[in-house]
């Protein structure tokens, strides 16, 4: 027997100065279900959530239904009140309020606040999800996961009937996964639903009930998980197969470029020791803070090792800032493509020639438009930037363009080893397909190429060995081609301790 459908959106459409974000789109949700919401980045997903949750406003016509009652959110207060509640991946939390604070806010009467009546509603709410914590704690001072968990009990605390998950399990480790999918089924029992959020097909799979697609801001269709696979969902969402399983090629490793003996950081990594070859794409893989990303900054000089030894073509270098990396001919291009990769409020030509800015000036001092532009323009051909104009800020590109800008601003510096962490990271299924053909044809021209990257199927899919971190230690490095999956990912959970 199908579950009640208690809220029921049609003909959603959303209208900017040029752009119509959706067109007229439905939705339904019904109690209890986890239902997936998928679509390429600019698909609209992003628009409807804030539709739902009170922060934006469609377009005249739309018609929303409450248990079969038409209703408005005109604020995020009025869907709250519904029994909507969003939990962003910034988790619009209070890090200096401790965890029965961030739970209570907003229920404080007179601007008075019962601490009492505090802490029973925190305790409550973190009983219901079987969590145990410290509610008198900072909140600044828990894991992103346990952050997320108070976000959840917040959100039951207020008497939710649909919680949105946006991305949740983007900043969590494998275990922190399984335990998110653990809560996700405590409150379906409870006959809560969520809209769930995520690029990542393996996780729609593993906990969703029904799937509704967007694409290009209108409506593609619902299905029921069951009805689907993998590369029908996938042509759902692009309107075509796409595959990057087959990308994998022979090595192209010859000449060694880099080696690393036996480099150190106190608290960060420990004597780890590899070497990178012309034509290779090395991953560097294991759970989140396992001391991946660290490793691969110590060789832009963002996080120098404390003992060790670095050569680059045979010879010894020192790479204790970005200057020197840069020298050697090393570009870097972070996770975190928001806050480290670009800057938002910079027009994509600026961001793409920002680091050889200094070859673009002329004999005056001043930049030379037509080669900013001519340089700009050739790096948003070579990687399909869509839409291709530059004078566009990076902020107003979608996520999966906005990575492509992140790797044109270091492709322009022509670097001989990229290092490239987290390269799909939040990006739509296209993108990541785009980007992992880029990988692939500049290691074929003989880049040597250094991943870091938390998704196995994308390691196994483009490097051509691996190497699994736990606790900022190497403890497993093989082929993708010959070695054991099933061991490299035993290793990075358990460590030396298994097999």
């Amino acid at each position: 027997m199908e579950k009640h459908v208690f809220l029921e959106m049609s003909n959603i459409s959303m209208t900017f100065p040029g752009v119509k974000a959706l067109d007229q789109v439905s939705l339904n949700i019904r109690e209890g279900e986890v239902h997936a919401l998928m679509g390429e980045n600019g698909a609209g997903k992003s628009t409807l959530i804030k539709i739902i949750s009170g922060v934006q406003q469609p377009d005249p016509g739309a018609k929303i239904l409450l248990d079969g009652k038409e209703v408005e959110f005109p604020s995020v207060h009025a869907s709250i009140q519904s029994g909507i509640n969003a939990i962003h991946q910034d988790l619009s939390l209070f890090p200096n309020l401790t965890v029965a604070e961030n739970i209570y806010l907003g229920r404080s009467k007179k601007g008075k606040i019962d601490w009492k009546e505090c802490d029973n509603i925190a305790l409550e709410a973190l009983e219901r999800l079987s969590v145990q914590m410290d509610i008198h704690e900072l909140l600044g001072n828990l894991s992103v996961a346990k952050q997320q968990l108070v976000a959840i009990a917040r959100a039951i605390s207020l008497s939710s009937r649909l919680l949105i998950m946006d991305e949740p399990t983007a900043a969590l480790s494998f275990s922190e996964v399984r335990m998110l999918y653990e809560i996700i089924r405590k409150l379906k029992k409870e006959n809560i639903a969520i809209l769930f959020i995520s690029h990542k097909l393996d996780e729609v799979f593993e906990v969703s009930d029904r799937v509704t697609v967007l694409k290009d801001g209108k409506y593609v269709g619902c299905k029921n998980i069951e009805e689907l696979d993998e590369s029908m969902l996938v042509q759902m969402m692009v309107g075509r197969s796409v595959s990057y399983e087959a990308l994998n090629q022979e090595s192209h490793a010859s000449e060694k470029i880099l080696e690393v003996k036996n480099i150190s950081r106190e608290g960060n990594f420990k004597d780890i020791s590899f070497s990178l070859h012309k034509g290779e794409i090395l991953a560097f893989t294991g759970l989140v803070g396992a001391g991946r990303s660290e490793t691969v900054k110590a060789l832009f000089g963002l996080n120098p090792p404390d003992e060790g030894e670095i050569f680059i073509h045979g010879k010894k270098v020192e790479l204790k800032k970005v200057s020197q990396a840069m020298r050697h001919k090393i570009a870097f291009i972070p996770e975190d493509r928001h806050q480290e990769g670009l800057i938002l409020n910079m027009s994509m030509r600026d961001n793409i020639t920002l680091p050889v800015l200094s070859e673009l000036l002329d004999r005056l001092g001043f930049t030379n438009g037509k080669k900013t532009e001519s340089l700009s323009e050739e790096y948003v051909k070579t990687l399909n930037i869509r839409p291709g104009q530059i004078e566009k800020m990076a902020k107003n590109f979608s996520g999966g363009n906005q990575q492509k800008i992140a790797v044109a601003k270091w492709l322009v510096t022509k670097p001989d080893i990229l290092i490239i962490d987290e390269p799909t990271h939040g990006v739509d299924i296209a993108s990541k397909t785009e980007i992992h053909k880029l990988l692939k044809s500049l290691a074929k021209q003989g880049m040597a190429i250094i991943m870091v990257s938390s998704e196995w199927q994308e390691v196994f899919a483009l490097s051509d060995r691996v190497i699994v971190m736990r606790h900022g230690r190497i403890v497993h490095e093989d082929s993708t081609k010959t070695g054991d999956q099933n061991l490299m990912m035993e290793k990075a959970i358990l460590g030396e301790g298994k097999a």
